[in-house]
């Protein structure tokens, strides 16, 4: 008789914005019917309480065939690991939590997107795990790189049915301590962004009331960004609409702000960001070269070509090898100035769709699905 499946998959963040959305949802459609997929969102802390956008939610609700579980967890911050007994009074009301909707004798996956969850797995034993290692957790800006989040990395590496990891440079430094390894160059919803390629596609009101021609920048408003060739570029271009679409991650960008043909547009669901694209030239990826971004792969760049643009980029390696081509890299500013003097002289760039077509969700994630059902 065949195994119920349950799939448990960390989110690293809150699931209303987890920029893995998409994937999980492709993922429940695989599924069978009597499959079920968890989602564990970023746990409530007693910090949330102070914030007015945070509310006391339920511990469970559901979304499009998928559970969302945020659990409460009392003495969780983003140091309690570090602290064996915070730690493990966190896992108690963790699995005290979790355990109403585990299935008994059901096949569990844990599919982990941080090695900073690892503690937690043991509230419900994986029969089969993957790891997507799609950043270097270890060197995020910002973080220390604790020795037991290395820790934990090197368990989840040596234990992981099956590791995904997106540059050369990350599969490189992983492929000695991991069981099994694959590079997965980040891919994306190619259907989604080639609609940005339709005529009949509108231009939404605020960015088609920004003068052409415009640039755009779609993710997170981080320090990662070069704001210095920003800077440059902006002054450079006067003509030019720079739109940068997303979230703040804490970056001061207000030198930036001052500039009027720089816009800040805030975050807009992944649906319509085709509409963005469509009325923009040309998408830039304008991060430093550093430590952690010399490990980056950024799907946008996949984003920006399915939709048709042309790509300026810093000289990111993880992008320079999959793509030496078709996009525009710079080392300094002056040569990002001469590549956007060029790109601005192209047409939309329009690359054939069968060159992105090993940059699909679906093939991995039905890779996924046949080795777990393998196992089951």
């Amino acid at each position: 008789m065949k195994k119920q499946r349950d799939f448990i998959v960390w989110s690293a963040g809150k699931w209303a914005h987890f920029h893995r959305r998409l994937p999980l949802q492709l993922l429940r459609q695989l599924l069978d019917a009597e499959d079920r997929m968890l989602i564990v969102n970023r746990p409530w802390e007693p910090s949330c309480a102070l914030r007015k956008q945070e509310v006391w939610g339920p511990l469970y609700t559901t979304e499009e065939g998928l559970d969302i579980f945020t659990p409460r967890l009392p003495l969780h911050d983003h140091v309690s690991y570090r602290h064996p007994w915070l730690s493990r009074v966190n896992l108690e009301v963790f699995r005290s939590q979790l355990a109403p909707w585990l299935r008994q004798d059901a096949w569990v996956c844990h599919w982990v997107m941080h090695p900073v969850f690892y503690p937690f797995l043991s509230a419900a034993p994986p029969d089969f795990l993957v790891y997507d290692c799609y950043d270097e957790y270890t060197q995020t800006p910002g973080q220390e790189a604790h020795r037991l989040l290395k820790h934990f990395e090197d368990i989840l590496l040596r234990r992981a049915d099956y590791t995904m990891v997106a540059s050369d440079v990350v599969y490189q430094r992983k492929k000695d301590r991991a069981r099994c390894l694959e590079r997965v160059p980040n891919p994306t919803d190619l259907s989604l962004f080639f609609k940005a390629r339709d005529s009949a596609l509108a231009v939404p009101q605020d960015m088609a009331a920004l003068p052409a021609p415009r640039a755009i920048y779609i993710g997170g408003i981080k320090t990662s960004l070069d704001q210095q060739v920003l800077l440059q570029l902006a002054e450079a271009f006067p003509e030019v609409s720079w739109v940068f679409l997303g979230r703040s991650e804490g970056a001061d960008v207000s030198a930036l702000a001052e500039h009027r043909n720089v816009h800040f547009l805030g975050y807009r669901p992944m649906e319509e960001i085709p509409g963005y694209l469509k009325g923009a030239h040309f998408g830039v990826i304008p991060y430093t070269i550093d430590a952690y971004t010399s490990m980056l792969q950024p799907y946008k760049a996949v984003e920006y070509l399915a939709a048709g643009l042309g790509v300026l980029s810093s000289a990111i390696p993880g992008l320079q090898e999959l793509f030496p081509q078709e996009i525009q890299f710079y080392t300094h500013a002056q040569e990002a100035i001469v590549k956007v003097k060029g790109l601005l002289e192209a047409p939309r760039l329009n690359v054939e769709p069968q060159l992105l077509s090993a940059y699909d969700w679906q093939a991995y994630l039905a890779k996924i699905e046949r080795k777990s059902r393998s196992e089951t």
